[in-house]
């Protein structure tokens, strides 16, 4: 699979986070003040668990992978 870009942070993009955890991307933040924007991701399997990370940390392929 390619590396992720910035231009492939939308919502609905499926990701993994090792060792199989499946999240999707929700929406995107920026918040103000900040330079870099943020991503909210909500675990598929229990959507009660939402994370919100830097986009940094999405394209940080030791942290995030696309997921199929």
């Amino acid at each position: 699979m390619s590396k992720l870009t910035v231009n492939d942070i939308i919502p609905g993009l499926r990701l993994e986070q090792p060792p199989g955890s499946f999240w999707k991307v929700a929406r995107l933040i920026n918040f103000p003040g900040e330079k870099i924007p943020h991503v909210q991701v909500v675990n598929e399997r229990d959507p009660s668990r939402v994370k919100t990370v830097s986009i940094n940390a999405v394209l940080d392929s030791s942290l995030f992978r696309r997921a199929g």
